[in-house]
């Protein structure tokens, strides 16, 4: 049986459609590129919303830049918001790093740079230039989001001298950034300030924690909380430090007291490889969710329950979870601090490769923490789960059996897979 055909509606009763309904319309198509290309060439008027949602975000590669350069393409230039630059950037003479630092500031708009992958990132005089004087409001004070992924820069210093470049960031990521011993140009004791008045959302995965804490909020390298000081404290609402050694915890510490109220949201983990030493073990004792009583969810990395080679433990899962000693105890220590009234959903990022790993968890201890009082509005208890097949159904068995029926009352229970 073939295909019905529709006809089209006539145009006494289409051009009767407010354009509102239109704009709604293909609104739902914002992560369809074709059909909104398809849709850029049946009517002028669908044209300036098919160009919001197909330039919101682009890759700046050296074709598009091409693109963005050619007379016919200017009309582009104000839909763009977000740019990914990739790693592979710059030439000997570094003639299309310039070109790319005056594409940049050439784009009134642009709110969010994400970097990725860029094998060595200097801050040179040009770029400068560019973010502080462009035409219009400087790109120094526009942008407002700054994602860095597996950048390499030659010095910390040339870091801090990149990221104070932009004084109206609200969101700052570092993940996988390095940098060099090379002595740069400002000695280490004379960095430039971060402007903080503004800023939000912090996340430091997979690079060193303590530096760049200590360049951002210098008075914590003192452990005293910046309010004793009678600083202006800063107003994160969004703190993600999955990957912290146990002897970073007093800064830790220090700079979630110091963050207090103001914090809603919290990604944690620590590197902690089950040593006896004693000193890292009380370094969670200084992690002290208390302060933050505003806080509304929590997510917990580095549950990694993994073990090779392949061990069996259920003849000492009990013994196992109650070690005081335990690489897993900072989990139920630092979520038995919690004091906020306001928590909606906690996250454990696990990795595991069989049912009886689980059971080096606490499970008591976290049951008994996620009925306390402080956790009353509980919703969404969340596992995301690595290192196993893609059997959710079977995996989330094995924790529906550790929580009995605590989950009937509670929160949802959803288990996902993570790559």
């Amino acid at each position: 049986m073939g295909a019905a055909i529709v006809d089209p509606l006539p145009l006494h009763l289409t051009s009767r459609v407010a354009p509102e309904l239109y704009d709604r319309i293909l609104d739902n198509l914002h992560d369809s590129p074709s059909a909104l290309s398809a849709c850029s060439t049946v009517w002028r008027s669908w044209l300036p919303t098919c160009r919001y949602h197909l330039f919101s975000e682009v890759v700046l590669s050296q074709k598009f830049a091409t693109f963005l350069r050619s007379r016919a393409n200017q009309e582009v230039i104000p839909f763009i918001r977000k740019v990914i630059i990739n790693g592979g950037w710059g030439d000997p003479n570094g003639k299309s790093e310039e070109d790319l630092f005056l594409l940049l500031g050439d784009l009134e708009n642009l709110a969010c740079l994400r970097m990725n992958r860029v094998v060595t990132w200097e801050t040179h005089d040009l770029w400068r230039s560019v973010t502080l004087t462009a035409a219009g409001t400087p790109l120094s004070h526009r942008l407002s989001s700054l994602i860095l992924r597996s950048v390499h820069f030659p010095s910390f210093s040339a870091l801090a001298l990149f990221i104070s470049t932009f004084y109206n960031l609200r969101e700052l990521s570092v993940e996988g950034v390095t940098w060099g011993s090379n002595v740069a140009h400002i000695e280490e004791g004379q960095l430039p300030p971060l402007e903080t008045s503004v800023l939000k959302k912090l996340r430091i995965a997979s690079c060193s924690f303590r530096p760049i804490i200590l360049w951002i909020w210098p008075e914590l390298a003192s452990g005293r909380v910046i309010e004793e000081d009678h600083l202006t404290p800063p107003r994160l609402t969004h703190l993600a430090l999955p990957e912290i050694f146990p002897n970073e915890g007093h800064l830790l510490g220090s700079l979630l007291r110091t963050l207090g109220a103001s914090l809603e949201n919290l990604e944690i983990g620590f590197l902690s490889h089950g040593s006896d030493n004693s000193d890292d073990r009380d370094m969670f004792s200084l992690v002290d969710l208390s302060y933050n009583t505003q806080l509304k969810t929590i997510a917990c990395h580095q549950v990694v329950l993994f073990h090779f080679p392949f061990r069996d433990f259920s003849t000492t899962a009990f013994q196992s979870s109650n070690d005081p000693t335990s690489r897993y105890r900072w989990v139920t220590d630092i979520l038995g601090t919690i004091q906020s009234r306001k928590i909606l959903q906690v996250t454990f990022h696990v990795w595991l490769s069989a049912e009886s790993q689980l059971d080096l968890i606490n499970w008591s201890a976290l049951i008994r923490i996620l009925l306390s009082p402080p956790l009353a509005e509980l919703r969404h208890l969340r596992f995301s789960v690595s290192g196993i097949g893609r059997d959710i159904d079977l995996v989330e068995v094995w924790f529906r059996r550790r929580f009995g029926q605590m989950l009937s009352s509670k929160a949802k229970l959803q288990v996902e897979f993570s790559e």
